[in-house]
Protein backbone atom coordinates (compact mmCIF):
# COMPACT_ATOMS: atom_id res chain seq x y z
CA UNK A 1 0.00 0.00 0.00
CA UNK A 2 1.55 3.31 -1.07
CA UNK A 3 1.17 6.73 0.55
CA UNK A 4 -1.59 7.88 -1.77
CA UNK A 5 -3.76 4.86 -0.95
CA UNK A 6 -3.09 5.38 2.76
CA UNK A 7 -4.00 9.05 2.49
CA UNK A 8 -7.29 8.29 0.70
CA UNK A 9 -8.39 5.74 3.32
CA UNK A 10 -7.42 7.95 6.27
CA UNK A 11 -9.25 10.91 4.71
CA UNK A 12 -12.39 8.82 4.15
CA UNK A 13 -12.42 7.51 7.74
CA UNK A 14 -11.15 10.48 9.77
CA UNK A 15 -11.99 13.41 7.51
CA UNK A 16 -8.40 14.71 7.34
CA UNK A 17 -5.43 13.96 5.13
CA UNK A 18 -2.46 12.66 7.14
CA UNK A 19 0.60 14.86 7.49
CA UNK A 20 3.91 13.88 5.93
CA UNK A 21 5.36 12.09 8.98
CA UNK A 22 2.04 10.39 9.72
CA UNK A 23 2.00 9.04 6.17
CA UNK A 24 5.62 7.91 6.48
CA UNK A 25 4.85 6.06 9.71
CA UNK A 26 1.74 4.35 8.32
CA UNK A 27 3.54 3.40 5.11
CA UNK A 28 6.27 1.74 7.18
CA UNK A 29 3.73 -0.13 9.31
CA UNK A 30 1.90 -1.39 6.23
CA UNK A 31 5.05 -2.53 4.44
CA UNK A 32 5.42 -6.29 4.68
CA UNK A 33 8.66 -7.34 6.34
CA UNK A 34 9.48 -3.88 7.68
CA UNK A 35 10.94 -3.58 11.18
CA UNK A 36 9.74 -1.88 14.35
CA UNK A 37 9.02 1.83 14.54
CA UNK A 38 9.92 4.64 16.94
CA UNK A 39 7.83 7.74 16.36
CA UNK A 40 8.87 10.95 18.12
CA UNK A 41 6.60 13.80 17.04
CA UNK A 42 5.83 17.03 18.94
CA UNK A 43 2.77 17.51 21.12
CA UNK A 44 -0.10 18.44 18.82
CA UNK A 45 1.37 16.92 15.64
CA UNK A 46 -1.03 13.96 15.71
CA UNK A 47 0.63 10.74 16.88
CA UNK A 48 -2.78 9.39 17.86
CA UNK A 49 -3.90 9.36 14.23
CA UNK A 50 -1.22 6.77 13.46
CA UNK A 51 -2.47 4.15 15.91
CA UNK A 52 -6.11 5.05 15.26
CA UNK A 53 -5.72 4.69 11.50
CA UNK A 54 -3.59 1.55 11.49
CA UNK A 55 -6.48 -0.91 12.21
CA UNK A 56 -8.52 0.58 9.35
CA UNK A 57 -5.65 -0.06 6.94
CA UNK A 58 -5.28 -3.68 8.10
CA UNK A 59 -7.23 -6.82 7.40
CA UNK A 60 -8.98 -7.00 10.77
CA UNK A 61 -9.26 -10.79 10.57
CA UNK A 62 -5.48 -11.21 10.68
CA UNK A 63 -4.34 -8.30 12.84
CA UNK A 64 -4.49 -7.30 16.46
CA UNK A 65 -3.46 -3.88 17.72
CA UNK A 66 -2.99 -3.78 21.49
CA UNK A 67 -1.50 -1.39 24.03
CA UNK A 68 1.36 -2.78 26.18
CA UNK A 69 -0.37 -2.47 29.54
CA UNK A 70 -3.23 -4.61 28.23
CA UNK A 71 -0.74 -7.36 27.50
CA UNK A 72 1.13 -7.01 30.77
CA UNK A 73 -2.04 -7.33 32.83
CA UNK A 74 -3.41 -10.49 31.15
CA UNK A 75 -3.70 -13.57 33.32
CA UNK A 76 -2.12 -15.73 30.61
CA UNK A 77 1.18 -13.87 31.01
CA UNK A 78 1.17 -13.82 34.78
CA UNK A 79 3.54 -16.78 34.87
CA UNK A 80 6.05 -14.76 32.83
CA UNK A 81 6.44 -12.28 35.71
CA UNK A 82 4.86 -9.41 33.78
CA UNK A 83 2.22 -8.64 36.42
CA UNK A 84 1.03 -5.09 36.83
CA UNK A 85 2.59 -3.35 39.81
CA UNK A 86 3.47 0.21 38.95
CA UNK A 87 3.46 2.16 35.70
CA UNK A 88 7.21 2.61 35.24
CA UNK A 89 8.32 -0.89 36.34
CA UNK A 90 5.84 -2.34 33.86
CA UNK A 91 7.26 -0.34 30.99
CA UNK A 92 10.77 -1.45 31.87
CA UNK A 93 9.57 -5.02 31.33
CA UNK A 94 8.41 -4.36 27.78
CA UNK A 95 11.77 -5.55 26.43
CA UNK A 96 10.56 -9.09 27.16
CA UNK A 97 7.62 -8.81 24.77
CA UNK A 98 9.55 -8.99 21.43
CA UNK A 99 10.98 -12.33 22.53
CA UNK A 100 7.49 -13.63 23.36
CA UNK A 101 5.73 -12.21 20.30
CA UNK A 102 8.60 -12.62 17.87
CA UNK A 103 6.50 -12.03 14.75
CA UNK A 104 4.72 -8.92 16.00
CA UNK A 105 5.58 -5.39 14.94
CA UNK A 106 6.30 -2.97 17.79
CA UNK A 107 5.75 0.79 17.74
CA UNK A 108 6.95 3.34 20.29
CA UNK A 109 5.40 6.81 20.22
CA UNK A 110 6.35 9.96 22.09
CA UNK A 111 6.40 13.69 21.66
CA UNK A 112 9.19 14.62 24.03
CA UNK A 113 11.99 12.08 23.78
CA UNK A 114 15.46 13.53 24.29
CA UNK A 115 18.37 12.71 21.99
CA UNK A 116 19.71 10.17 24.50
CA UNK A 117 16.32 8.51 24.85
CA UNK A 118 15.94 8.15 21.08
CA UNK A 119 19.35 6.49 20.97
CA UNK A 120 18.88 4.20 23.98
CA UNK A 121 15.18 3.29 24.11
CA UNK A 122 15.08 0.95 21.07
CA UNK A 123 17.80 -1.19 22.67
CA UNK A 124 16.04 -1.22 26.04
CA UNK A 125 12.75 -2.25 24.40
CA UNK A 126 14.33 -4.91 22.22
CA UNK A 127 13.22 -3.31 18.95
CA UNK A 128 14.55 -4.93 15.75
CA UNK A 129 15.44 -3.36 12.40
CA UNK A 130 14.21 -0.09 13.84
CA UNK A 131 12.95 2.85 11.79
CA UNK A 132 13.06 6.17 13.64
CA UNK A 133 10.87 9.09 12.58
CA UNK A 134 11.58 12.34 14.41
CA UNK A 135 11.10 16.04 13.85
CA UNK A 136 12.10 19.02 15.97
CA UNK A 137 9.81 19.50 18.98
CA UNK A 138 10.09 23.28 18.69
CA UNK A 139 6.85 25.25 18.55
CA UNK A 140 8.04 28.54 17.12
CA UNK A 141 4.80 30.36 17.93
CA UNK A 142 5.42 30.01 21.69
CA UNK A 143 7.51 32.78 23.28
CA UNK A 144 9.63 31.40 26.13
CA UNK A 145 10.14 33.27 29.39
CA UNK A 146 11.41 32.43 32.86
CA UNK A 147 11.11 34.50 36.01
CA UNK A 148 12.87 34.10 39.32
CA UNK A 149 10.40 33.96 42.20
CA UNK A 150 10.30 36.60 44.91
CA UNK A 151 12.67 35.96 47.80
CA UNK A 152 10.86 34.90 50.95
CA UNK A 153 11.22 32.30 53.70
CA UNK A 154 7.45 31.86 53.58
CA UNK A 155 6.80 29.47 50.67
CA UNK A 156 3.08 30.21 50.68
CA UNK A 157 3.66 33.91 50.07
CA UNK A 158 5.87 33.05 47.09
CA UNK A 159 3.06 31.11 45.42
CA UNK A 160 0.49 33.67 46.48
CA UNK A 161 2.40 36.36 44.63
CA UNK A 162 2.08 34.31 41.43
CA UNK A 163 -1.56 33.24 41.60
CA UNK A 164 -2.89 36.48 43.09
CA UNK A 165 -1.31 38.47 40.27
CA UNK A 166 -3.14 36.32 37.73
CA UNK A 167 -6.43 36.21 39.62
CA UNK A 168 -6.54 39.99 39.97
CA UNK A 169 -5.84 40.39 36.25
CA UNK A 170 -8.67 37.99 35.52
CA UNK A 171 -10.96 40.07 37.72
CA UNK A 172 -10.05 43.22 35.78
CA UNK A 173 -10.43 41.61 32.35
CA UNK A 174 -12.73 38.55 32.68
CA UNK A 175 -13.48 38.35 28.95
CA UNK A 176 -10.14 39.45 27.44
CA UNK A 177 -7.71 37.80 29.85
CA UNK A 178 -5.63 35.35 27.75
CA UNK A 179 -6.80 31.74 28.04
CA UNK A 180 -4.22 30.51 30.54
CA UNK A 181 -3.21 27.11 31.89
CA UNK A 182 -1.57 27.54 35.30
CA UNK A 183 0.38 24.55 36.62
CA UNK A 184 0.52 24.81 40.39
CA UNK A 185 0.96 22.33 43.30
CA UNK A 186 -2.30 21.05 44.78
CA UNK A 187 -2.06 22.84 48.13
CA UNK A 188 -1.53 26.23 46.51
CA UNK A 189 -4.22 25.49 43.95
CA UNK A 190 -6.64 25.21 46.88
CA UNK A 191 -5.43 28.59 48.14
CA UNK A 192 -5.88 30.08 44.68
CA UNK A 193 -9.43 28.70 44.40
CA UNK A 194 -10.31 30.17 47.78
CA UNK A 195 -8.97 33.54 46.61
CA UNK A 196 -10.89 33.33 43.33
CA UNK A 197 -14.11 32.64 45.23
CA UNK A 198 -13.47 35.75 47.33
CA UNK A 199 -13.22 37.74 44.09
CA UNK A 200 -16.03 36.18 42.04
CA UNK A 201 -18.33 34.55 44.58
CA UNK A 202 -19.66 30.98 44.51
CA UNK A 203 -20.21 30.65 40.75
CA UNK A 204 -21.13 27.31 39.24
CA UNK A 205 -18.85 25.95 36.52
CA UNK A 206 -21.42 26.82 33.83
CA UNK A 207 -21.13 30.50 34.82
CA UNK A 208 -17.52 30.78 35.92
CA UNK A 209 -14.56 32.35 34.12
CA UNK A 210 -12.12 29.97 35.81
CA UNK A 211 -11.84 26.26 36.50
CA UNK A 212 -9.59 23.65 38.09
CA UNK A 213 -8.56 20.29 36.68
CA UNK A 214 -6.88 17.62 38.78
CA UNK A 215 -6.99 13.85 39.28
CA UNK A 216 -9.95 13.67 41.70
CA UNK A 217 -11.94 16.55 40.27
CA UNK A 218 -15.62 15.87 39.51
CA UNK A 219 -16.00 14.54 35.99
CA UNK A 220 -18.88 16.99 35.46
CA UNK A 221 -16.51 19.92 36.07
CA UNK A 222 -13.82 18.47 33.79
CA UNK A 223 -16.26 17.82 30.96
CA UNK A 224 -17.93 21.23 31.30
CA UNK A 225 -14.48 22.86 31.23
CA UNK A 226 -13.38 20.96 28.13
CA UNK A 227 -16.65 21.71 26.35
CA UNK A 228 -16.32 25.44 27.00
CA UNK A 229 -12.63 25.52 26.04
CA UNK A 230 -13.46 23.97 22.69
CA UNK A 231 -15.67 26.90 21.73
CA UNK A 232 -14.40 29.76 19.58
CA UNK A 233 -14.32 32.29 22.43
CA UNK A 234 -14.43 30.40 25.74
CA UNK A 235 -15.95 31.86 28.87
CA UNK A 236 -13.36 30.10 31.04
CA UNK A 237 -10.08 32.03 30.84
CA UNK A 238 -7.98 30.63 33.70
CA UNK A 239 -7.49 26.90 34.29
CA UNK A 240 -5.62 25.76 37.39
CA UNK A 241 -4.08 22.31 37.19
CA UNK A 242 -1.49 19.96 38.64
CA UNK A 243 -1.44 17.86 35.47
CA UNK A 244 -3.63 17.43 32.40
CA UNK A 245 -2.01 14.17 31.25
CA UNK A 246 -4.55 11.46 30.50
CA UNK A 247 -7.57 13.75 30.89
CA UNK A 248 -8.35 14.23 27.21
CA UNK A 249 -7.24 17.85 27.57
CA UNK A 250 -6.62 19.10 24.05
CA UNK A 251 -8.25 22.53 23.55
CA UNK A 252 -6.89 24.75 20.78
CA UNK A 253 -7.61 28.08 22.49
CA UNK A 254 -4.78 28.15 25.09
CA UNK A 255 -2.43 31.09 24.48
CA UNK A 256 -0.47 31.05 27.71
CA UNK A 257 1.00 28.36 29.96
CA UNK A 258 2.39 29.34 33.37
CA UNK A 259 4.36 27.05 35.66
CA UNK A 260 4.42 28.20 39.28
CA UNK A 261 7.38 25.85 39.75
CA UNK A 262 9.52 23.82 37.33
CA UNK A 263 8.58 20.28 36.36
CA UNK A 264 11.17 17.56 36.91
CA UNK A 265 12.57 17.53 33.34
CA UNK A 266 12.56 19.51 30.09
CA UNK A 267 10.69 16.60 28.44
CA UNK A 268 7.80 17.14 30.84
CA UNK A 269 8.06 20.90 30.44
CA UNK A 270 8.00 20.70 26.65
CA UNK A 271 4.95 18.45 26.76
CA UNK A 272 3.07 20.79 29.09
CA UNK A 273 3.84 24.04 27.25
CA UNK A 274 2.84 22.27 24.04
CA UNK A 275 -0.76 22.71 25.18
CA UNK A 276 -0.50 26.35 24.04
CA UNK A 277 -0.82 27.67 20.50
CA UNK A 278 -2.44 24.58 19.00
CA UNK A 279 -4.00 26.69 16.22
CA UNK A 280 -0.63 28.24 15.45
CA UNK A 281 -1.59 31.42 17.30
CA UNK A 282 1.06 33.48 19.11
CA UNK A 283 1.40 32.15 22.65
CA UNK A 284 3.75 32.29 25.61
CA UNK A 285 5.18 29.94 28.22
CA UNK A 286 6.27 31.42 31.56
CA UNK A 287 8.30 29.43 34.08
CA UNK A 288 8.72 30.62 37.69
CA UNK A 289 11.60 29.16 39.68
CA UNK A 290 13.99 29.71 42.56
CA UNK A 291 17.06 27.88 43.81
CA UNK A 292 14.92 25.70 46.09
CA UNK A 293 12.96 24.43 43.08
CA UNK A 294 16.06 23.16 41.27
CA UNK A 295 18.15 21.79 44.12
CA UNK A 296 20.09 18.74 42.94
CA UNK A 297 18.88 16.66 45.89
CA UNK A 298 15.21 16.93 44.87
CA UNK A 299 13.80 13.48 44.01
CA UNK A 300 13.57 12.99 40.25
CA UNK A 301 15.03 16.36 39.27
CA UNK A 302 16.91 16.26 35.96
CA UNK A 303 20.07 18.15 35.09
CA UNK A 304 18.41 19.47 31.94
CA UNK A 305 15.70 21.42 33.79
CA UNK A 306 18.30 22.76 36.22
CA UNK A 307 20.34 23.96 33.24
CA UNK A 308 17.26 25.55 31.66
CA UNK A 309 16.47 27.50 34.82
CA UNK A 310 20.08 28.60 35.31
CA UNK A 311 20.88 29.64 31.75
CA UNK A 312 21.45 33.31 31.00
CA UNK A 313 21.28 32.91 27.22
CA UNK A 314 18.67 31.87 24.65
CA UNK A 315 16.07 29.61 26.30
CA UNK A 316 15.04 27.98 23.03
CA UNK A 317 18.62 27.04 22.17
CA UNK A 318 19.04 25.51 25.63
CA UNK A 319 15.74 23.62 25.41
CA UNK A 320 16.28 22.24 21.91
CA UNK A 321 19.85 21.14 22.57
CA UNK A 322 18.53 18.41 24.87
CA UNK A 323 16.61 16.97 21.91
CA UNK A 324 19.48 17.31 19.45
CA UNK A 325 18.06 20.20 17.44
CA UNK A 326 18.93 23.83 16.70
CA UNK A 327 16.43 26.67 16.63
CA UNK A 328 15.43 28.09 13.26
CA UNK A 329 17.68 30.88 12.01
CA UNK A 330 14.54 32.81 11.11
CA UNK A 331 13.37 32.87 14.74
CA UNK A 332 15.18 35.73 16.42
CA UNK A 333 14.68 38.61 18.84
CA UNK A 334 11.36 39.26 20.49
CA UNK A 335 9.74 36.27 18.78
CA UNK A 336 12.06 33.82 20.53
CA UNK A 337 12.53 34.25 24.28
CA UNK A 338 13.02 36.76 27.08
CA UNK A 339 16.80 36.83 26.59
CA UNK A 340 16.73 37.31 22.83
CA UNK A 341 14.11 40.04 23.31
CA UNK A 342 16.64 42.13 25.27
CA UNK A 343 18.81 42.58 22.19
CA UNK A 344 16.02 42.69 19.59
CA UNK A 345 16.35 45.52 17.06
CA UNK A 346 12.98 45.18 15.32
CA UNK A 347 10.92 48.33 14.87
CA UNK A 348 8.48 47.56 17.67
CA UNK A 349 11.27 46.90 20.18
CA UNK A 350 13.15 50.01 19.11
CA UNK A 351 10.02 52.12 19.64
CA UNK A 352 9.34 50.44 22.99
CA UNK A 353 12.87 51.28 24.16
CA UNK A 354 12.11 54.93 23.43
CA UNK A 355 8.81 54.74 25.35
CA UNK A 356 6.91 55.79 22.23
Amino acid sequence: MDREEISVIVKSVFGVRPKDKQEEALEHLMKRGSGDLLLNLPVGYGKSLVYQAFPFLQDSSSSLVIAPLNIIQTEQLASLNLRHKEFRPDYRKLAELPAIFNKAKFVGMSGTMTKKQVENLPKKLGFKNIKIICISPDKENIFLEKKEKIVSKDVTSVYEHIFKTECLELQKHPTSYPVTLLFIPMYYMSCALFFLKSLFGENKIMESCYSAIFANQDDEVIQATLKDLNTENPRIRLILTTSVTGMGFDPTCITRVIHASPPRSVSQYLQEIGRAGRRGQASEAILYYNKRDIAKNLPGISDDIISYCNTESCLRTNLLSVFGYLKSSSLQGCACCCFCKKTCTCENCELASLDI
